[in-house]
């Protein structure tokens, strides 16, 4: 088995706001991706990264920046923008380094205020939106689906298509926003059926021929945003819950 010292290691640089990068790196420490402040500067880093080739590190930091973009935007509603720089860095066994590619991705997250909850034992706990973002990032660290789904959410898209899919997924074939309560049985027809129709969405149809007669009863965009983003929130803290990610 190779040394672990004997291994390149891969690191992402990121910028923008130095405060909130700081709040960062002092969170995501026992992940296996750490934000790393050293004096001024933060980078990305992973664990697997070692065992990875340039292109590969790449694409998963791309995947990572996406879920975690989405991870904040459900935590959040809103968010203010973190850039990854235009580098990766290659770092040897010797301790030497280099500069070796250029490319441009955006981590989107966002200060804000704590929120106190009293279950129904009395106990009052604190939950602040990174809480809640580090919760939803692990889910997709630990499941494909999930990280699909935050993917999918990190979108400023808001299209009947990504509606439709981002429904698709949390069912997971099983329809279990419907079996969890999340969403009634008439309402997800309704989604699907309106979402599904060219003569009552247009292009924005997920489909490009129209399969049946279109709903009598369309449900508006809003409400469909609504609906879906109401599921996913639902499926990412019962996810979580289903990974033991959840505190007591």
């Amino acid at each position: 088995m190779e040394p672990e010292n004997s291994r390149v290691c891969w690191s992402v640089a990121l910028a923008g706001d130095q405060d909130y990068l700081r709040k960062l790196a002092a969170k995501f420490t026992d992940h296996d991706f750490q934000v790393v402040q050293k004096d001024a500067s933060f980078s990305l880093t992973r664990s697997s990264w070692t065992t990875l080739d340039m292109d590969s590190v790449m694409k998963d930091a791309r995947c990572l920046i996406e879920a975690l973009k989405g991870a904040n935007r459900l935590a959040e509603g809103f968010r203010r923008e973190i850039e990854v720089s235009d580098s990766i860095t290659e770092t040897f066994p010797d301790g030497t380094s280099r500069i070796i590619v250029r490319f441009e991705e955006h981590l989107s997250l966002v200060d804000s205020m704590e929120i106190a909850v009293t279950d129904e034992t009395g106990v009052v706990r604190v939950s602040t939106p990174l809480d809640r973002v580090d919760i939803y990032h692990r889910v997709s660290l630990a499941d494909e689906t999930a990280a699909r789904v935050m993917r999918w959410y990190a979108r400023d898209d808001r299209s009947w298509g990504t509606l439709y899919n981002l429904l698709e997924a949390v069912n997971s074939g099983s329809g279990l926003s419907i079996k969890m309560g999340w969403l009634s049985e008439a309402d997800s027809k309704r989604l699907k059926h309106t979402a599904g129709s060219l003569k009552t969405v247009g292009d924005e149809s997920r489909h490009g021929h129209e399969s049946s007669d279109p709903p009598k009863k369309p449900m508006p965009l809003g409400e469909a945003i609504s609906h879906v983003e109401r599921c996913v929130s639902h499926y990412m803290l019962w996810k979580a819950n289903e990974l033991g990610l959840l505190d007591p």
